[in-house]
């Protein structure tokens, strides 16, 4: 069985850069973004060994370390500081919170695995950094990294032009934090200029006295830079590519984008203004003659949206960056033009559920309640047994009435034989993938009412695309919130109106 391995960090790229690198050396390697959602999975997934980022939002590194570190039942489990600080203090506060080694990114990536085997194996002396001198080749890259090379381009060149557009005396702890990030990633994933440019910047951000006029031209030069490298990159191109799929159901859409703030807000309009759309931002007074309604989590905006919106029945509404616990009002959760986009959201992600939303039939077919007094009955069909056991807890833990499979044909035979009100379908399976399975469900008439959630660790539009087109209900992606399946599951087995 794979050694499992839990990567915390707060960057999108960095996450999926770290544990694409693992994962094709052949861990179990799974990814979350903050602290306490860390220590949540330590504690069901328990983990072999953790590595964290420093700087995190919330609960930093070191006190996550140190939560490790003390507690009986993980004190064993190997954690390592992963991180852009090359500093003597950083490290040997990292060392004394009890990380068992300090690893500067960007991460060689031919030699990470072999790091990681080593402290698995308790060989390599706690306690030393190895900085990282080795870059991708970009020519030596596989497929999966040049669709992290254009998101990270696509997201720098924007990002620099609102920096620079905000025009603040001052620069803010946002931008210190992306500078941060830029030089890690740009090295690591074989842009030197831009490290480089990104390192200076973080540097002079830093500076006691950061407003002096220094840092603002070397900004004016990383995004010339990001623009640029965009543009000409062979594989890059102006953000992730978008299949005709999206273009066609998106392009002429009005579409309103209300309760977001300012960074959200562009980051949204930029997503869908590449697919032809129309966005307007806050545009209260016109929501009701746009043809789907994007709302930002939270704020007193997005609550009065909310409180009006039964009044417009079929809608489209899209609630973005929200948290699984969040999920208000329940009236809402119930209809078949609601979905939602958990945090942190992909851009890929928020295309394919708002064309999911505006390809909904005008009349959504009613799901068969459960039987009064039967709980909801859900296959899981996976063959990790940690998601089994995982999912199967956590259902139960609702009153849900859980059966599972470890391959795709045994899924099959057991929906057939006792149709679920639910199906969660890992993607790759042995046998038949999710995929086929899912074919196999929609093409059996005797079987129209199970409704089919995918579990996948695929995070490439395309696959979220081909779920959609073969008839998938909903998706979520590894590594993934319990509440969130339960609310999703909530949404699948309740009647449309």
């Amino acid at each position: 069985m794979p050694e499992p391995i839990l990567i915390i960090d707060d960057a999108p790229v960095n996450r999926k850069l770290t544990q694409r690198v693992l994962a094709a050396a052949g861990y179990d390697a799974r990814a979350v973004e903050d602290a306490e959602t860390a220590l949540r999975l330590v504690e069901q997934w328990q983990p072999r060994l953790v590595l964290t980022d420093l700087r995190l939002p919330g609960m930093d590194g070191l006190a996550l370390a140190r939560h490790i570190k003390t507690h009986p039942r993980t004190r064993s489990t190997v954690v390592i500081a992963l991180t852009g600080c090359d500093s003597e203090d950083d490290r040997k506060r990292a060392l004394a919170a009890g990380c068992d080694d300090y690893v500067l990114k960007p991460i060689d990536t031919r030699a990470f695995a072999g790091l990681i085997e080593a402290h698995l194996a308790k060989q390599a002396p706690a306690g030393e950094g190895r900085p990282s001198g080795a870059l991708f080749n970009p020519g030596d890259m596989p497929a999966w990294a040049a669709h992290l090379r254009r998101e990270f381009l696509w997201a720098g060149a924007r990002e620099t032009r609102e920096a620079m557009a905000r025009g603040a005396a001052a620069p803010d702890e946002g931008l210190k934090r992306s500078a941060y990030l830029w030089a890690g990633l740009a090295a690591a994933l074989g842009y030197p200029e831009l490290s480089v440019l990104a390192r200076r910047l973080e540097d002079l951000l830093r500076q006691p006295d950061p407003q002096n006029e220094e840092w603002r031209p070397v900004l004016r030069s990383l995004s010339a830079v990001f623009s640029q490298t965009e543009v000409a990159g062979a594989d890059s191109g102006p953000g992730p590519r978008l299949t005709d799929w999206l273009i066609q159901n998106l392009i002429g859409k009005r579409i309103a984008a209300l309760g977001f703030e300012a960074r959200d807000a562009a980051r949204v309009s930029a997503v869908f203004e590449r697919a032809r759309a129309t966005v307007l931002v806050g545009a209260t007074g016109d929501w009701e003659g746009c043809d789907l309604v994007l709302a930002g989590a939270g704020g007193e905006a997005t609550q009065k949206l909310l409180d009006g919106f039964p009044a417009t029945p079929g809608k489209p509404l899209l609630l973005v960056g929200t948290r699984p616990g969040e999920l208000q009002p329940e009236a809402l959760l119930n209809s078949a033009a609601v979905d939602f986009a958990v945090a942190p959201w992909t851009d890929d992600e928020l295309l394919a559920r708002a064309c999911r939303l505006l390809n909904r039939a005008e009349r959504v077919e009613s799901i068969p309640p459960p039987v009064p007094g039967r709980p909801a009955a859900v296959l899981i069909a996976d063959d990790d047994p940690t998601t089994l056991t995982l999912l199967k807890t956590t259902l139960q833990n609702y009153g849900m009435e859980c059966r599972v499979a470890e391959e795709g044909d045994q899924a099959l035979a057991m929906i057939r034989s006792a149709p679920p009100d639910v199906a969660i379908l890992d993607i790759i399976m042995p046998n038949l993938d999710g995929f086929e399975v899912l074919a196999a469900i929609r093409n059996d008439k005797a079987l129209k009412n199970v409704r089919v959630m995918l579990l996948t660790a695929l995070q490439q539009e395309p696959d979220l695309i081909r779920g959609f087109t073969l008839g998938a209900d909903d998706y979520v992606l590894k590594p993934f919130s319990p509440v969130e399946i339960v609310a999703r599951l909530k949404r699948l087995v309740r009647n449309e109106p």
